[in-house]
């Protein structure tokens, strides 16, 4: 039986902005699955978007950055979308730690340069941007709502926050149609960074011991890839213009229950967990999400913590090196 989101984007014409990196090389996938007509637009050269491969003569590829005002307006120009889903940023806190400016310029000014060249080229088109819990900080108060502060602690979370301000703004001055969706500790195949590939690339040098960075009992509600993809379809849908959905599992897992899970399913028997005392700077340690928001929407998460950590060891065990 089909879905009903397959229903909703048959035909369309959608734009994705960070088509060739993890999430949005899923998303580019199911949404041809579903039979929309798919733009991608990405810094990667077209000949080396490897996370697109099965599809690259599916879709229409341009290389280029978001901040190139003249290369993204030609892009609208010639693609002429429905519906811009907006993931090309820098997606790295310690990176943005380490430089603020780089962070700014791909998330808060590539943001606003999206939205600018949509005000003239296709302001009926309905854009999505992909946020971040980031925008939280570290939140006292938990469950996390949308209604709750937005106090970033990293460059990362602060530029995130100020490309959600940037679609508030369009929206109310210029009537752009734009919704947000907060991510949270997306994982899965194809992952290039973050904590669950980090552990398996240290088993994979030695099994007998796992370092984590910080003390091990920072708290996170890791998101399977596909649940993303459908928080982000079911918010483009669905989603209020001008509001924010928290886009996450609803079941938080401290890191040392992570690291245990990984080992477990490695079929481990003799690996010590060590622990560093602390992490990086901007690192945020206690997350747990409230998605009912979300599910007034329709989003319902499905795939549990092992099932997706199954899926990420077959795909890493059978990757090329």
């Amino acid at each position: 039986m089909t879905s009903p989101l397959a229903n909703a984007f048959l035909n369309k014409k959608v734009l994705v902005t960070g088509g060739a990196g993890f999430i949005g090389s899923h998303l580019v996938e199911t949404l041809i699955s579903y039979g929309s007509q798919v733009g991608v637009v990405d810094l990667v050269q077209k000949d080396h978007a490897t996370n697109l491969k099965s599809v690259l003569s599916l879709i229409t590829y341009d290389s280029g950055s978001i901040c190139d005002y003249e290369f993204f307006s030609e892009t609208l120009r010639t693609f002429s979308p429905d519906m811009v889903l907006h993931l090309a940023a820098n997606a790295s806190v310690p990176r943005s730690s380490s430089e603020p400016l780089y962070d700014f310029k791909q998330n808060a000014l590539g943001t606003t340069v999206v939205l600018e060249a949509m005000r003239h080229l296709a302001p009926n088109a309905r854009i999505v941007l992909t946020s971040s819990g980031a925008v939280y900080g570290d939140p006292g108060i938990q469950p996390i709502k949308e209604t709750d502060p937005l106090k970033p602690i990293s460059p990362y979370g602060s530029s995130k926050y100020m490309s959600e301000i940037q679609i508030g703004l369009y929206q109310r001055t210029f009537n752009i149609s734009g919704s947000i969706a907060r991510l949270f500790n997306c994982y899965g195949p194809r992952l290039p960074r973050f904590v669950v590939l980090d552990f398996l690339k240290k088993l994979e040098l030695r099994t007998d011991e796992l370092e984590i960075l910080g003390d091990g009992k920072q708290t996170r509600d890791f998101t399977f890839v596909s649940d993303t993809i459908e928080g982000i379809l079911k918010v483009a849908l669905n989603g209020k213009a001008g509001e924010a959905y928290n886009i996450a599992s609803g079941k938080s897992h401290d890191v040392i229950s992570l690291a245990k899970a990984i080992i477990e399913l490695r079929k481990l028997v003799n690996t010590q967990i060590r622990t560093t005392g602390s992490s990086w700077a901007g690192d945020a340690q206690y997350w747990r999400v409230d998605i009912s928001k979300a599910g007034s929407i329709g989003y319902h998460p499905q795939v549990e913590l092992n099932e997706g950590l199954n899926s990420v060891l077959n795909w890493y065990d059978q990757k090329a090196p």
